[in-house]
Order: C-alpha cells, then sequence, then structure tokens
C-alpha cells in the first residue's frame, strides 16, 4: 500500500476540515507559508506541495490571504484619505499601472521641455548681454568717421554721456 501524504493522512483521520479551517485562519492573520507550514509540523516545501495538488488547500490559503490584502487596502486608503504622500505615490504606482506609468513619463518630457525652454531663455539672455556690451567708445568713433565720411556735422559727443 502507497505512503498517504500529509492531505490524505488528514483526511483518514478526520482531521482534514478542521485544518483547512485552521490553515485559513493562520493566512488570515497574517502568517507565512513558513509560518503555516511550521503550526502543522510539516516543511514549507511540504505545504507549497500540498497547495499545488489540492485545491481545497490553496483555497483555504488564498481565502485567507484576501482577507490581509483587504484589510491592507482599507488601512492604505485611510493613509491617502489623511494626505500621507508616500501613501497616495505608492498607491499610484500599485492601482495606477500603465496609466500612471504613462502619467510619469509625460511628467517627465514636460520637465525636459520646460529645462529646454530654460537653456534657450539663457543663451538668448547671453546673446543680448553680450551685443549690449559693444564698446561704447569704439562705437562714437565709428559714428564720426561715417559722419565726415558723409560730410556731416556731429556735435561733439562725451563717453560719460552713455555710461549707466
Amino acid at each position: 500500500m502507497p505512503r498517504k501524504d500529509t492531505y490524505q493522512q488528514w483526511e483518514a483521520d478526520g482531521d482534514l476540515t478542521d485544518n483547512l479551517v485552521v490553515m485559513q485562519s493562520l493566512s488570515r492573520q497574517g502568517y507565512n507559508m513558513m509560518e503555516i507550514a511550521k503550526a502543522f509540523d510539516i516543511t514549507d516545501r511540504t505545504l507549497r506541495e500540498l497547495k499545488n495538488k489540492y485545491t481545497s488547500v490553496a483555497s483555504a490559503l488564498k481565502k485567507g490571504r484576501r482577507h490581509v490584502v483587504a484589510y491592507v487596502e482599507n488601512a492604505l486608503m485611510e493613509r491617502i484619505r489623511s494626505g500621507d504622500t508616500i501613501a497616495i505615490i505608492y498607491a499610484l504606482k500599485v492601482y495606477g499601472g500603465e496609466f500612471y506609468q504613462d502619467q510619469k513619463e509625460m511628467i517627465s518630457l514636460r520637465r525636459r521641455e520646460v529645462e529646454i525652454m530654460q537653456e534657450r531663455t539663457d543663451l538668448e539672455k547671453n546673446k543680448f548681454e553680450q551685443t549690449s556690451n559693444i564698446d561704447i567708445e569704439a562705437l562714437i568713433e565709428a559714428t564720426k568717421g561715417l559722419a565726415e565720411l558723409f560730410n556731416h556735422n556731429l556735435p561733439a559727443l562725451n563717453i560719460s554721456d552713455y555710461e549707466e
């Protein structure tokens, strides 16, 4: 006669239903697979094998986890409602999925656009500053030379009249 696995042994002993309820309860309380296995005096590997082989084990663990997830989601929503920025960002990443990633990329592109506009403004400002730093004396001398060239008499210009 082949050896019974843990599930079959629980079934033969009449403990299966109780053990599934306990498993679900432990899962509901947030215990991980290793802790649940230890409570039944089996290895983590054995529990995983039972979960993969028997849908009732997988279902008990899953139902328990659903409660934990709902509890955590409620706690997260409370923190979001209270304005917790970290909770808000986390929720956007988890629940926002693709939409949030698209928005994040859009924000990144907008920031780059603003940076480019700032760089252009800085370049234009530098061009203006460079053209406004023309040597006034050289400009006056060039103007006098042009006036003489065209035989126009200009009033005497003094550099101090143009200095700030």
